[in-house]
C-alpha cells in the first residue's frame, strides 16, 4: 500500500455545509459487515513506479486484466497523485487509458454483469468547455468510434456526475464536484434491476433506477475518454488509484477505499480552513480559544506519524464541532458608506413577468371587465418596480392591434406557444388587452411596462405605430403621419401618453418552437436572419419542431386543423408569413395545385383561387366562380417571405421616438445562447449603434430542500453569467452603455419546493448578484399561474397562485411574492459601497462561492439607508453588526422586515395561506453600531432614517435670533428669524465670514449641520455719512474689486452630495452629480420667496467655491407660473423636463443658448403665450435649429425658431 502523504491536499466536494463540505457526509445504505477491499478487486491501478510500464501495472490479486496508454495526451507521472504517482490526462483527442477487459476475457456486458469502479480525481479548473467530459466509458472496438458501447461515468457542465448506460441520462444531483481539488468518486452497478449508486469521498449520494436499455456487448473501458475520441469530452486533470469490481461493493468498502488516503488528506484541509477562519473571522475569545486549541489538537496527531482511523475520525469530529461553533459566534460586520456609490438602481429593477393570454392566468375579471380585486391587493403589496407584457413565449405571435379597442370588435390573437404540440393552441380572446394592461400598470401599481413586441408577426411599421401609441402625446403632432395613433389611444380611454421606454424584441426568438418564420432561413445562420432579416423560402419537408412550414392558418387560428377545408364556399385561408414574394406562391390542395388567379369572376368549375401577396390571404371560389376545395382536404402553400431583420425594426421605432422626443430602450431578444454571436456580429456588420442592449433567461431546475445550497450556487454561476455578456458587448463595442437584462429568471421544475420559502432566498440571491453583474432590469417569471400545467413550464414558478374553486378564483401568495414586498419596499434607487468582514464561505467554491450572509446596501433619495441581508445558512443563525457612515444611530427608530419560517421548505398554501410572511417590526438604535441576529435560511432589510443635523442660530449684540433646530432632516426646509433691537439694523445671516442671506426671515435647505449668526450695526445718527457715499481712496488699499485672500487656516467645505438643493438666484436647483470638477445640477423649482418676469438659467452656478453645470430643467419646474415673461435658456442644458414649463400663459419669449438642441419631454411648454417667440444663437447649427423646432412642436410651441440678431 501507499505511504500516507504529508502534502495538505483540500479534498473539496461543493456539498454545502460551511468548511465541514470538505469531510464526508453520514451515509444513508451503511453495511454492517467488516470491508473487504480485496473481494471481487479484478483490476486495480496506483501508478506507482519508475517506468511507465510499472505504473500501468495491475495490482489487483490474480488478475490478468492489462492497461494500455495511448496518445500524446496522457502523461503517467511519478508524483502529483493523491500519494505519489498519477496519470495526466491533457484533453486531447485520441488520447486514453484503456482497460483491457476483452483480452483477458473479462469484458464488461452491462446488460449481464454487476460491476463497481472507483478513483481519485482532480479536475483541472478549465476541464469542462461547454459539454461533459468522460470518465469511464465503454467500447467494443476502439479503433470504431460507432462500435458498441456507453458512458458509463461523466461530469456534466453544472459539475455534477452522471450516466449514460443505458442510454438515458441520470444525474447525480446531490454533490457538485470542485474543480481543482482532489475527490474520491466510487459507482456501482447492479444489472438486474438497472440500479446506480453515486458516492462522492465516501459517502452514499444518491441511487438511480436508469431508463432505457444497456447494450448487451463485452467490451473494453476507457479512461479519460468518449469512444468518439473528441477532444470536447476527454478530461483535463489528474487520476489516482483506480479500482474496477466484477460486483457491486458496499457502503463499507468505499468508505473504507476513501479512509485510506481521505481521513488524513480530509483532515489536512480542514485544518487550512480552521486557520482561514481565524484570521479572518471575530468571534468571541472564548470560540477563538476553543478553535486554536482543537487546531492544535489534530495537527498534533498528524505530525506525531501513523494514526488510526478511529483517531482521524475523532479529531474530526473534534475540530468540526469547534468549526461550526466559532461559525456560531461570529459575527458578520457591516460598515456602509453612503457618500460612495456604486451604481444609480432603475425603479423597473425588481420585476416580474405577466402573460396576457388565458385572462392574464385568471388576473382579468371579464365580469367587472378589471383586475380582479383579491389579485390586485397581493400585487400592490409587492410593488413590482416593472411588469413585463404580453409575456414570454406567448408574446411571438401577439398582435397588438388586434389587442386595442372595444373587446367586441378584437380578433382573436394567436398565443406564441402554438408550435409547441401538433395540434397547436386554441386561439385567444384578448380581453387583458394593451390598454387594460398599460392602465393596470401605469395607474394602478405606479410601475412601467417592459414591452415584448411579437416579432413573429410583425413588420417595422407596426412596431413603429406601437411606440406612438404607447408614448405619442394627443395633441396632433402625429409623428410618422399616417394613422394618428395617439388619436386611438385616446379614443380607446387613455389621453396622456403611458411612456413606455424598454422594448424587447421577440422573446428567446430562434429556439426550439419559437423559430416561426425562420423556419425558411435554409443555410443562412439564426443570427443573421435575426439581425438583416432576407428572403425565408417554405417548402415541403419535415416540420420545425411541430411547425408544418407550409400550413395554412384561418385568420384567427392557427391549429394544424384550420390548414385542412371545411367544404364551405368562398373560403379563406392565410399563409404564416408576410408579406409574400410576388410570384413565389404555389397553393396546394389535397397535394394537387390549384392555379392562382387575378380574380374568381367567370371562372367556373376550374381548381383556382387568388392570392393575396401582401397579406398571404388565400380565396376559393363558390363552386361556380372557382371550385371548393373538398371538405377535409389538406390545403398548403409553398411560397416565400421577405422578412426585416432587428436592424430595421430598431431604425423605424428609433424615428419615432426622436420625433416624439424620448429615449427608448430595444433590446434584442434572441434566444440566450446566440446572443454573444448577436453582439459579434452586430460589430462585424457595424451595427454597434443599433441596439440598446440584450435579454438573457438563466433559468435552474430544482425539486427538494435537499437542493437548497446547490441552488445557492447556481443562483451565483448564473448571475456571473450576465457579467459576460455585458463585459462581451464593451469589448466589441468599446461602449460600456449597453445593458443586459434580465427579463425571465426562476427555476423551472415541476416541484412544490418551487413555491417555498428556499426558492425565495434563491431568488434573493439571484437578484443581488443580478445588480452586483450589472443588469438594467429583473423580471422573475411570472406573476401568476393556474395550479395545473401547460406547454409554458411549471406552474410553480408563479409568485401568485390562481386556484380554481367553487367559489371562483382563489389567490394565494408564495413567499417570493413576499420577498418582492421586501426588495421593492425596503431598499433605495442607489447603490452604495460596503465594507464586510467576518463572513464566512457557505457553500460553493473557486468563483461560485456563496457567502453565510449576502448583503446589499442602498439608499433612497430622502437620505434614508437600506441594508438587505440574506442569510444562506439553512440551519443557523447569522450575527451582524451595521454601522452607516460612522454615525451615532442611538435613539434612532431603524425599520426592520423579515421574511423568514421555521423550515427552508415551507410554504403558503389554500389551508395555510400566511405560513411564509414578512414581519414587520423596529429597533431602536444604541450606539454606532446595530446588533442583530439574522433567523436561518431569511431575507431581513433594514431602514436607517437619515441622518438628523442641529441647525444653531445666534446673534451679535444689538437683536436677537430664533428657529434653532436641535434635530432636523437633511433635505428639510428650515427659517430662521432675526430681530434687530431700537436704533440697529440687520445686515445679514452669516456663515463663518460668509454672508447667506440678506433676509431676516431666512429660509433655506438643510444639507448639513450649520451654525448660523444674525449680524446688527447701530444705524447712523444724523448728520452721520451715508454707507453708499464715495470715500477717496486711501494709497496702497486694496480696490474694491480685487479678490479677496483665503484666510490662512479656513477649509474648503466637502463637496455637496448628490440631491442636495442649493439656492441660485431665482431657482433652486439639485445635486445630479457630487463632483469636485464634473458636477452637475438640475433646475428643480423657483426659489421661494422669488418672484421674477425674466428668468434666467446660466450655463453655471458656484456654491462654496464648487462650480456646477446647469444640465437639466426639471418636470413640473416652474408650471402655472404666471409671472414669467421671458427665459434664457444656459448652454449646458441637455433636456427639459415634463410640464416644465406648463401653463406659463405670460411666456413670450424664450432664448437657447447652446450648440445642441436639448430633449424637450412631453407639454414641457404646452399653455404658454400663443405669440410666443423662440430664439437660438447663432453658434446653434441649422441641423440642431430643424430637431428644436421638431421637439419643441410637439411640447406646446408653434412658433418658428429663429436666430438671435
Amino acid at each position: 500500500m501507499k505511504r500516507r502523504s504529508k502534502r495538505v491536499v483540500p479534498l473539496v466536494l461543493t456539498v454545502c455545509l460551511g468548511i465541514s463540505g470538505v469531510l464526508p457526509h453520514a451515509g444513508g445504505m451503511q453495511a454492517k459487515a467488516a470491508a473487504s477491499l480485496e473481494d471481487g478487486l479484478v483490476g486495480y491501478w496506483n501508478f506507482d513506479g519508475d517506468t511507465d510500464e510499472a505504473r500501468l501495472q495491475n495490482r489487483a490479486s490474480g488478475s490478468n486484466i492489462a492497461a494500455e496508454k495511448s496518445g500524446s495526451g496522457v502523461t503517467l507521472k511519478s508524483g502529483d497523485g493523491i500519494d505519489g504517482g498519477s496519470a495526466y490526462f491533457g484533453k486531447a483527442a485520441n488520447s486514453y487509458i484503456k482497460l483491457n477487459l476483452r483480452a483477458a476475457e473479462a469484458g464488461l456486458n452491462a446488460s449481464t454483469d454487476d460491476f463497481t469502479f472507483s478513483a481519485w480525481v482532480k479536475y483541472d479548473s478549465d476541464a469542462l468547455n461547454g459539454d461533459k467530459i468522460n470518465l469511464f466509458q465503454q467500447t467494443a472496438d476502439v479503433s470504431n468510434t460507432g462500435a458498441d458501447g456507453r458512458t458509463i461515468l461523466y461530469l456534466n457542465t453544472g459539475k455534477k456526475y452522471g450516466t449514460f448506460l443505458t442510454g438515458a441520462d441520470a444525474v447525480c444531483d446531490g454533490a457538485t464536484v470542485a474543480m481543482n481539488n482532489w475527490h474520491h468518486i466510487a459507482v456501482t452497478y447492479e444489472h438486474t434491476a438497472k440500479k446506480m449508486q453515486f458516492y462522492v469521498n465516501g459517502s452514499f449520494v444518491t441511487e438511480s433506477t436508469l431508463a432505457g436499455t444497456a447494450v448487451n456487448t463485452a467490451t473494453d473501458i476507457l479512461v479519460g475518454i468518449h469512444k468518439n475520441m473528441n477532444a470536447v469530452g476527454a478530461i483535463k486533470g489528474y487520476v489516482d488509484e483506480l479500482r474496477y469490481y466484477n460486483k457491486v461493493v458496499n457502503a463499507d468498502t468505499v468508505k473504507a477505499i476513501y479512509d485510506e488516503f481521505g481521513l488524513a488528506e480530509g483532515l489536512r484541509a480542514l485544518i487550512e480552513e480552521a486557520e482561514g477562519l481565524l484570521e479572518s473571522g471575530n468571534a468571541s475569545e472564548e470560540a477563538t480559544a476553543d478553535m486554536q486549541a482543537a487546531i492544535n489538537a489534530a495537527r498534533e496527531l498528524l505530525n506525531g506519524g501513523t494514526a488510526s482511523k478511529e483517531q482521524l475520525e475523532e479529531k474530526i469530529q473534534q475540530l468540526q464541532a469547534a468549526v461550526e461553533a466559532y461559525q456560531r459566534a461570529s459575527v458578520v460586520t457591516i460598515a456602509v458608506d453612503t457618500t460612495d456609490v456604486v451604481r444609480e438602481i432603475p425603479s423597473a429593477m425588481f420585476g416580474i413577468n405577466h402573460r396576457y393570454h388565458k385572462d392574464g392566468y385568471g388576473s382579468w375579471d371579464t365580469s367587472t371587465h378589471s383586475i380582479a380585486d383579491a389579485f390586485n391587493a397581493l400585487s400592490k403589496e409587492a410593488k413590482f418596480g416593472s411588469v413585463r407584457y404580453p409575456g414570454g413565449t406567448v408574446s411571438n405571435l401577439f398582435t397588438w392591434k388586434d389587442a386595442i379597442g372595444p373587446l367586441e370588435e378584437r380578433n382573436p390573437t394567436i398565443a406564441g406557444n402554438n408550435f409547441y404540440s401538433a395540434a397547436g393552441e386554441t386561439p385567444v380572446a384578448p380581453a387583458f388587452g394593451v390598454d387594460e394592461a398599460m392602465k393596470w400598470i401605469y395607474d394602478d401599481l405606479g410601475s412601467e411596462a417592459i414591452f415584448v413586441y411579437g416579432l413573429g408577426r410583425g413588420n417595422p411599421q407596426d412596431a413603429a405605430d406601437l411606440v406612438e401609441y404607447l408614448n405619442a402625446p394627443n395633441d396632433g403632432s402625429n409623428p410618422g403621419g399616417g394613422v394618428d395613433w395617439a388619436a386611438v389611444r385616446a379614443q380607446n380611454g387613455h389621453e396622456e401618453p403611458y411612456g413606455v421606454v424598454r422594448f424587447e424584441m421577440g422573446n428567446e426568438f430562434s429556439d426550439v418552437g419559437q423559430d416561426y418564420w425562420m423556419s425558411g432561413k435554409g443555410s443562412l445562420s439564426a443570427v443573421d436572419a435575426y439581425i438583416d432579416g432576407g428572403i425565408m423560402t417554405y417548402t415541403e419537408g419535415p416540420p420545425s419542431y411541430y411547425q408544418n412550414k407550409t400550413n395554412v392558418a384561418k385568420k384567427a387560428d392557427w391549429r394544424a386543423a384550420a390548414s385542412n377545408s371545411d367544404g364551405n364556399p368562398n373560403e379563406e385561408r392565410y399563409v404564416y408569413w408576410v408579406p409574400v414574394v410576388e410570384d413565389s406562391a404555389t397553393v396546394s390542395v389535397a397535394g394537387t395545385a390549384w392555379r392562382i388567379v387575378d380574380s374568381l369572376e367567370e371562372q367556373g368549375a376550374e381548381n383556382v383561387c387568388t392570392f393575396d401577396y401582401e397579406t398571404g390571404k388565400i380565396t376559393f371560389g363558390d363552386g361556380t366562380n372557382g371550385n371548393i376545395p373538398a371538405a377535409g382536404a389538406k390545403i398548403t402553400c409553398t411560397y416565400q417571405s421577405q422578412q426585416a431583420g432587428f436592424v430595421d425594426y430598431y431604425d423605424a421605432m428609433k424615428a419615432v421616438a426622436d420625433e416624439i422626443g424620448m429615449d427608448i430602450e430595444i433590446y434584442s431578444g434572441i434566444v440566450d445562447r446566440d446572443q454573444k454571436s448577436f453582439i459579434t456580429k452586430m460589430n462585424q456588420k457595424g451595427y454597434n449603434d443599433k441596439y440598446d442592449g440584450v435579454i438573457i433567461h438563466p433559468y435552474s431546475s430544482f425539486s427538494s430542500a435537499a437542493q437548497y445550497e446547490d441552488s445557492l450556487v447556481t443562483a451565483k454561476q448564473k448571475t456571473d453569467y450576465v457579467a459576460s455578456h455585458k463585459d462581451a458587448m464593451m469589448e466589441a463595442t468599446g461602449d460600456n452603455s449597453k445593458k443586459v437584462a434580465i427579463s425571465e429568471f426562476g427555476i423551472n421544475t415541476q416541484s412544490n419546493y418551487v413555491t417555498s420559502l428556499g426558492t425565495a432566498i434563491y431568488i434573493a440571491n439571484h437578484m443581488v448578484d443580478g445588480v452586483n453583474a450589472g443588469a438594467a432590469y429583473q423580471n422573475k417569471h411570472c406573476l401568476v399561474d393556474f395550479t395545473v400545467g401547460d406547454n409554458l413550464g411549471a406552474w410553480h414558478q408563479c409568485v401568485i397562485q390562481c386556484h380554481n374553486s367553487e367559489d371562483g378564483y382563489k389567490y394565494v401568495a408564495t413567499p417570493s411574492l413576499h420577498l418582492f414586498s421586501l426588495f421593492n419596499n425596503m431598499t433605495g434607487n442607489v447603490q452604495v459601497n460596503q465594507e464586510i468582514s467576518g463572513n464566512g464561505d457557505y457553500c460553493g467554491s473557486n468563483n461560485s462561492i456563496v457567502k453565510n450572509v449576502n448583503i446589499y446596501s442602498t439608499k433612497d433619495e430622502k437620505g434614508n439607508t437600506y441594508v438587505l441581508c440574506i442569510n444562506n445558512k439553512k440551519s443557523d443563525t447569522s450575527f451582524v453588526s451595521i454601522s452607516v457612515d460612522d454615525r451615532d444611530l442611538t435613539g434612532e427608530e431603524i425599520t426592520v422586515w423579515e421574511l423568514g419560517s421555521e423550515n427552508v421548505d415551507d410554504m403558503n398554501t389554500l389551508a395555510e395561506p400566511d405560513k411564509v410572511t414578512v414581519q414587520k417590526t423596529s429597533v431602536t438604535g444604541n450606539g454606532t453600531a446595530l446588533a442583530y441576529t439574522l433567523p436561518a435560511h431569511s431575507v431581513t432589510s433594514f431602514k436607517i432614517p437619515q441622518e438628523k443635523v442641529a441647525v444653531t442660530v445666534s446673534a451679535t449684540e444689538g437683536g436677537s435670533a430664533s428657529g434653532s433646530v436641535s434635530k432636523v432632516e437633511i433635505g428639510s426646509e428650515v427659517t430662521v428669524t432675526a430681530v434687530p433691537e431700537k436704533d440697529y439694523e440687520f445686515t445679514g445671516w452669516y456663515k463663518g465670514e460668509t454672508k447667506v442671506s440678506e433676509d431676516a426671515a431666512y429660509t433655506f435647505t438643510v444639507t448639513e449641520a450649520v451654525e448660523l449668526t444674525a449680524r446688527f450695526k447701530k444705524k447712523p445718527a444724523p448728520g452721520d455719512p451715508k454707507p453708499d457715499d464715495p470715500k477717496p481712496p486711501v494709497p496702497g488699499d486694496p480696490k474694491p474689486d480685487d479678490p479677496k485672500p483665503p484666510v490662512p487656516g479656513n477649509p474648503k467645505p466637502s463637496v455637496p452630495k448628490q440631491g442636495t438643493s442649493i439656492p441660485s438666484g431665482a431657482v433652486e436647483c439639485k445635486v445630479t452629480r457630487s463632483d469636485e470638477k464634473g458636477g452637475t445640477v438640475t433646475v428643480s423649482k423657483a426659489a421661494k420667496g422669488k418672484s421674477v418676469k425674466s428668468l434666467n438659467i446660466p450655463d453655471t452656478i458656484k456654491w462654496e467655491g464648487y462650480t456646477f453645470r446647469i444640465t437639466e430643467i426639471a418636470a413640473k419646474a416652474f408650471r402655472n407660473n404666471k409671472k414669467i415673461t421671458s427665459v434664457n435658456i444656459g448652454a449646458n442644458i441637455t433636456k427639459i423636463g415634463a410640464q416644465a414649463f406648463f401653463k406659463c400663459s405670460k411666456l413670450k419669449k424664450i432664448v437657447f443658448k447652446g450648440k445642441k438642441a436639448p430633449k424637450v419631454s412631453s407639454k414641457a411648454f404646452k399653455g404658454i403665450a400663443k405669440n410666443c417667440k423662440v430664439y437660438v444663437t447663432k453658434k446653434m447649427p441649422k441641423k440642431q435649429v430643424k430637431i428644436l423646432q421638431t421637439r419643441l412642436k410637439k411640447a406646446g410651441v408653434k412658433s418658428k425658431v429663429k436666430y438671435k440678431k
